[in-house]
């Protein structure tokens, strides 16, 4: 199956997750007036099973196009967030319900965009458009928190 990506925006992408962003959002005036905060850009669900909040790096080398995804996953026990601390693009390949042809859907972030998938979506691992590292915001490993599927057809990403 070949996919080519939507552009990330929260309208498409709402039934998977959050868009992290601060496009179309009011700030408040902080620190004296010399930051700006965007609140609540996304809402983490990590307390299933009194999970904990746990913060990452993820080191990423850049994939090429085409990509081809096999295997999918997803953690049933809370939310994760992605953030590139990079102005990089990235490919955020999900699915509504099982991952079979039909159901799986790519984005294309703008470079640096982050996202917070929902507890329970199935995505490709990490595919980054370039090197760089990643702010993950995930819930702490305790419990089974990672289901695996290898697919039965891999899919091809193109632009």
């Amino acid at each position: 199956m070949k996919l080519r990506p939507a552009v990330m925006s929260p309208e498409a992408f709402r039934d998977f997750g959050d868009v992290i962003t601060s496009h179309g959002r009011s700030p408040r005036l902080i620190n004296a007036g010399t930051s700006q905060r965007f609140d609540d850009v996304a809402i983490p669900d990590l307390a299933e099973g009194m999970g904990r909040a746990a913060i990452h790096l993820f080191r990423t080398e850049g994939r090429t196009l085409p990509v081809h995804v096999d295997v999918m996953e997803r953690h049933p026990l809370g939310s994760q967030a992605f953030q590139p601390l990079a102005a990089i693009r990235s490919l955020v390949v999900v699915a509504h319900g099982q991952p079979e042809e039909g159901a799986i859907h790519a984005f294309l972030t703008a470079p640096g965009q982050g996202w917070n998938l929902k507890r329970g979506i199935w995505h490709a691992p990490l595919i980054m458009l370039g090197p760089c590292e990643v702010l993950v915001i995930e819930r702490a490993p305790a419990g089974d928190n990672l289901d695996l599927m290898t697919l039965s057809s891999p899919i091809e990403i193109t632009l």
